[in-house]
C-alpha cells in the first residue's frame, strides 16, 4: 500500500478506519491531511490501523498529532490498531503514546 485510505466509515456509530502505508512519513502529508479533513468533520472516533505500517517519522508523527488535536473534545479519541513494538517506542519516546489509546 502505498497511501493512506478509509476503510470504513460508520456514521451510525461516529468512527472512522484509517489504514496507513507502510511507510507514514513526509510523503503521506497531503493525503493524509485530505482524507482526516475531509471525513471526520463531525466524528467522534478514529481507528488508525497500523497493521502495514513499517516505519514512522518526525512527519508521520506529527500528522498523527494534528489527527489528535483535531478530535480535541471530550467525546473525540484516536485510537491505533495493530501497533508494532518499535513504532509505539518512537511514539513513546516523542512523548506522544498517552495522547492515544492503543488496541
Amino acid at each position: 500500500m502505498i497511501s493512506c485510505e478509509t476503510l470504513e466509515t460508520m456514521p451510525g456509530c461516529q468512527r472512522v478506519t484509517i489504514q496507513l502505508p507502510e511507510h507514514f512519513d513526509y510523503r503521506s502529508i497531503h493525503t493524509f491531511r485530505q482524507l482526516y479533513q475531509r471525513a471526520l468533520s463531525a466524528e467522534e472516533e478514529v481507528v488508525v490501523d497500523m497493521a502495514f505500517t513499517r516505519y514512522l517519522d518526525s512527519s508521520g508523527i506529527a500528522l498523527l498529532l494534528c489527527l489528535h488535536q483535531w478530535l480535541k473534545h471530550p467525546a473525540g479519541t484516536v485510537k491505533i490498531n495493530h501497533c508494532r513494538a518499535d513504532l509505539r517506542q518512537i511514539l513513546k519516546l516523542g512523548r506522544c503514546e498517552n495522547k492515544f489509546l492503543f488496541g
